[in-house]
């Protein structure tokens, strides 16, 4: 019988499981726009508490204007800019809402300023509503408003003072606009509908899709889930996050409305946050609420690593997440005999300053290239956790005396940060390391790059290939590569080596 870790009610999911991945004060908010179509995954994706980026807010800006407007662009129109190709921002570009960065730069991920924004509203109102004027005379309404307001670029104050006047930006404190702070994709949004409330932009609004039930299965390292389909809709996925990994998207079968069994390496422990996405169209998609849950664990119910079975009255009493807060200690337990190595307390890192005492400086002999392909022998440090320096010591001297004289010129471990998808990153625990960045990329299944330019190996000296020393070595003392660590459905991290298999 498969050990249930949670299962979630549709009653107790719809009222009480709202996750705390999105703050209370901009929940309406996100149902509204959700439904409207105007949230796309990147952002579902990359975290809705994280600073928006120019690319996504420009995919949220066009879902405004295609409801009023048409608009296409040739495939000459795509390719305007040189390190993007999407098609909302050409949209957007062509519309006049955007401009690059010169040359031919459009800088798709860099976060955008709260003026910065204020300039797109203004330009997407111009475009599409009768009823907004540019009121250059607010100026001085704004300057008095705010302490900060000298900050304000010159081509952006006419444009900040307009979106205080319509109430559409509004300060970040009483007597503070902050223009050069980046804004929030939660931020972003409730911007966005107070566009489309201000200014009566009729929306065509969705019903939501819902996820109505989770479960997981620590044996096999399986999650189940059932949801309710939107109407109309063209298809359906299931988004899944988890601390420490990638988002995994999943395809729901046309006709179906339960994924069972489906395959989440590498294991079942921590919180898993779930939204159901409703493919609209092309250009469109409609998300659940999304849903978190947690399960179950103390140490009556571990045995050698293992997860015993829980009752019904265990997932009730310790597993939802309600209103945003978890009713049993959040902190994620050490299960595994690495995890109990690496966290001596018991439970994974909490904090910055929790992580940064456990780590500490090793220097290791490296080989580097010069420019005419001789070697030399180098050193370089880097930091890791406490319980992993002996063996990182003893792997990068292994491959320092190998025959092959494997070159190193790039080398990273611990850096307390998050993931793309907003969870903690493995390298803020020091169990991972990053070797010759640029040259053994970080790439997507469909061989599309998301860090680094290419991975060459046996052409280029600095590409690690799967049959090298260093894949050897690391794999000798139990770290796993991240080319192949995950299986074909999921990313490959060529520059990556992984203590804890993530």
């Amino acid at each position: 019988m498969k050990k249930i870790l949670a299962v979630l009610s549709a009653l107790l999911i719809s009222q009480n499981c709202f996750a705390a991945e999105i703050s209370g004060w901009a929940r309406d908010s996100y149902i509204n726009l959700s439904g409207a179509g105007v949230i796309n995954s990147a952002m579902i994706k990359n975290g809705m508490t994280g600073n928006i980026t120019r690319e996504e807010f420009c995919k949220m800006l066009m879902a405004v204007y295609r409801q009023k407007k048409d608009i296409t662009v040739t495939d000459e129109e795509m390719d305007v800019f040189t390190d993007t190709n999407d098609k909302s921002v050409a949209q957007a570009y062509k519309a006049g809402i955007v401009s690059g960065r010169g040359e031919n730069i459009f800088a798709p991920d860099d976060y955008i300023q709260r003026q910065e924004m204020s300039v797109m509203v203004s330009r997407l109102l111009e475009e599409i509503s009768l009823d907004y004027i540019e009121f250059t005379n607010q100026i001085e309404n704004y300057n008095k408003a705010f302490s900060d307001s000298g900050q304000t670029a010159k081509w952006a104050i006419a444009d900040m003072s307009a979106m205080y006047y319509f109430g559409i930006i509004n300060g970040v404190s009483e007597n503070t606009a902050s223009p050069e702070g980046y804004a929030t994709r939660e931020s972003a949004v409730c911007i966005l509908d107070r566009v489309i409330k201000n200014f009566d932009i009729g929306m065509v609004y969705y019903t939501l899709p819902e996820v109505t039930q989770c479960s997981a299965d620590p044996d096999i390292n399986t999650i189940s889930i059932r949801l309710d389909k939107t109407g109309g809709a063209q298809s359906h996925n299931i988004i899944v996050k988890r601390s420490g990994m990638e988002t995994v998207t999943i395809n729901v079968l046309n006709g179906s409305d339960f994924i069972e069994g489906y395959t989440l390496l590498p294991g079942t422990d921590g919180k898993y946050t779930v939204y159901a996405e409703a493919v609209i169209n092309d250009e469109k998609s409609v998300f659940s609420e999304p849903i978190e849950f947690a399960p179950a664990r103390d140490a009556a119910k571990q045995e050698n690593g293992i997860i015993s079975p829980i009752t019904q009255t265990d997932i009730t009493e310790n597993v939802f997440m309600q209103n945003g807060s978890a009713q049993e200690d959040s902190r994620i337990p050490a299960v595994t005999e690495k995890e109990k190595r690496v966290f001596p307390s018991g439970y994974y890192f909490a904090s910055e300053s929790e992580a940064s005492s456990n780590m500490v400086q090793v220097t290791v002999p490296v080989h580097c290239l010069r420019e005419d392909g001789t070697k030399y022998e180098s050193t370089k440090t880097l930091t890791v956790n406490k319980a992993l320096a002996d063996d990182v010591v003893s792997i990068f001297t292994e491959i320092f005396n190998d025959p092959s004289r494997f070159p190193i010129k790039d080398v990273g471990g611990y850096n307390w940060r998050k993931t793309a998808g907003g969870s903690v990153s493995e390298h803020s625990y020091g169990t991972c390391i990053d070797i010759n960045y640029n040259e053994n990329y970080y790439v997507k299944p469909d061989g599309t790059p998301i860090t680094g330019s290419y991975w060459k190996p046996y052409e280029d000296p600095y590409s690690i290939a799967e049959d090298s020393i260093v894949v050897k070595t690391f794999a000798k003392y139990g770290w796993e590569w991240g080319a192949n660590a995950w299986g074909d459905s999921y990313n490959k991290d060529y520059m990556h080596f992984t203590y804890l298999g993530r």
